[in-house]
């Protein structure tokens, strides 16, 4: 128990470490997108991986869809995966016991040549207003619509990080039938 508990504190402090090193590297106009053909397959395991153990000790299966054949994405990598991470870490963080938290890929609808990268968990939800404030400039945001554990840096920093790279980032939820995330990244050569 005592070892569940140091390592999903350790996971929690490294995570808060990243985002502050990103924001910091933000703020100070050095982060710059260095953008590469990447297999999203890859990105969705290495994520998988990496939380595996705290997926585990909470008892919730990580799924992976992604469809052979998904043309790359022309993304950062480093960019891209605290992203993930930072996505995976807060789905994690209300998945009840027994549930599933899926990593998807997939070529995002009509208009420009994107991959869509979700991650959905079978949590709570969100009702109306929380989303909404989850989803409102950060200027104006509710400091109260954070979950109690969060900073409130780490939605902030996965829409400016996707921004970065010329994507988009949106939440989408109800109450009582979980959260999807979705980033939306250009495709790289063969899309």
């Amino acid at each position: 128990m005592l070892a569940t508990e140091l390592r999903g504190t350790t996971g929690r402090v490294m995570g808060l470490l990243d985002n502050l090193l990103h924001w910091a590297a933000a703020q100070t106009d050095e982060l710059r997108a260095n953008p590469r053909p990447l297999a999203a397959a890859a990105l969705l395991h290495e994520t998988a991986t990496l939380f595996g153990p705290v997926a585990q000790a909470g008892q919730v299966r990580l799924v992976l869809d992604v469809p052979p054949g998904l043309p790359p994405l022309l993304a950062d990598r480093n960019m891209t995966l605290a992203i993930l991470r930072n996505l995976v870490s807060n789905a994690l963080r209300v998945a009840p016991p027994g549930s599933a938290l899926t990593l998807s890929a997939a070529p995002a609808p009509p208009g420009p040549a994107r991959l869509a990268l979700r991650v959905r968990d079978e949590g709570p939800g969100l009702d109306p207003a929380r989303l909404a404030a989850l989803q409102a400039d950060p200027a104006t945001a509710d400091p109260a619509a954070r979950h109690p554990d969060g900073t409130g840096l780490g939605l902030l920093l996965v829409r400016l990080l996707a921004a970065r790279q010329g994507g988009a980032f949106a939440l989408e939820s109800a109450p009582g039938q979980g959260t999807t995330a979705t980033l939306w990244l250009p495709m790289g050569e063969g899309s």
